[in-house]
């Protein structure tokens, strides 16, 4: 039963380098049929604009997304008794911390609304975010209350340039190509 799970790509196998892992479970039980169906957080995170890259580890992601602590500096990790048939109750508590970790970070990423071009009637306090021109998130926030004024600091707002208010500086000291200041 437990390899039909592993075997069914509608099943989700969420985790940091999961798909590494799922190769070497299908090795390990010599199944002919891919164990498919995983899903990189990293990635997922970045494809969401959570990370600027998918280089991060799952400890990373448990504090952007959750802002919480998952140790991973502790003697269970590096241990060999891993090979052996029972776990210690410290490698359970570790696998299942690891686990319940990456379960909270997809649920949490599932609630991410993917970046969308502002809409053609622009309405305040609209939510905004800033790329620089590699499409790296550099700030967000949002429209501001007075975006319809037509100049804010001897800059022409048109139907194109709008007035954001910067709630959250990502990337300190980045330039946005539509302003030089």
């Amino acid at each position: 039963m437990l390899l039909m799970v592993l075997q069914n790509p509608r099943i989700r196998k969420v985790g940091r380098m999961v798909g590494s892992d799922l190769k070497q479970l299908q090795e390990l039980v010599e199944s002919p049929i891919p164990l498919a169906g995983a899903l990189d957080l990293a990635n997922f995170a970045k494809g969401c604009h959570v990370v600027p890259n998918a280089k991060c580890s799952l400890s990373d992601l448990c504090a952007v997304v959750l802002r919480k602590r998952l140790n991973k500096n502790v003697s269970e990790r590096t241990s060999m008794a891993w090979e052996q048939p029972m776990l210690s109750a410290e490698q359970a508590q570790y696998a299942a911390c690891d686990t319940y970790a990456a379960l909270l970070i997809y649920q949490e990423l599932l609630k991410v609304s993917p970046p969308k071009p502002l809409p053609a009637t622009l309405i305040a306090m609209t939510p905004v975010l800033l790329y620089s021109t590699d499409t790296t998130i550099v700030a967000s926030g949002h429209l501001s209350p007075n975006f319809g004024a037509t100049s804010f600091d001897g800059i022409n707002l048109t139907p194109t340039r709008a007035l954001v208010e910067i709630t959250n500086i990502l990337v300190p000291a980045a330039m946005i190509s539509s302003h030089h200041k």
